[in-house]
């Protein structure tokens, strides 16, 4: 049934090339959603949305420059760094693009698009 839902295997071996690559997305109704394209793909970048709203709040407690704000802003710098935020709009564009989503479609409302589609959000 496409192995959704986490499940594991009871038993035997996989053989894969260590070049692999994997990547899960999970599948999320967004029927009549007014968010974007975009948007609901970051929705599901957790690691990303918390790396960003540590390193926004850094930024904006980052006042005085003593040794403690700028310790606190580089660690959220490297953080941000480390979950891809700097390469957000390329994986984004990668990722919807793969799906077959033109450019121009990534900030389309949701709602905006058949049932077929919306799955592929």
């Amino acid at each position: 049934n496409g192995g959704g839902g986490g499940r594991l295997a009871d038993g035997g071996q996989l053989v894969v090339s260590s070049s692999l690559r994997l990547g899960m997305l999970e599948q999320t109704a967004v029927s009549g959603a007014d968010t974007t394209v975009r948007e609901e793909v970051v929705s599901r970048m957790e690691r990303y949305q918390a790396a960003k709203a540590a390193l926004d709040s850094a930024v904006e407690s980052c006042v005085l420059g003593t040794d403690e704000e700028l310790e606190c802003l580089e660690a959220a710098q490297s953080e941000y760094a480390a979950a891809g935020g700097y390469e957000i709009e390329a994986r984004i564009s990668k990722v919807l693009q793969g799906l077959g989503f033109e450019t121009e479609e990534f900030d389309a409302p949701c709602s905006s698009f058949s049932g077929g589609w919306q799955m592929r959000i």
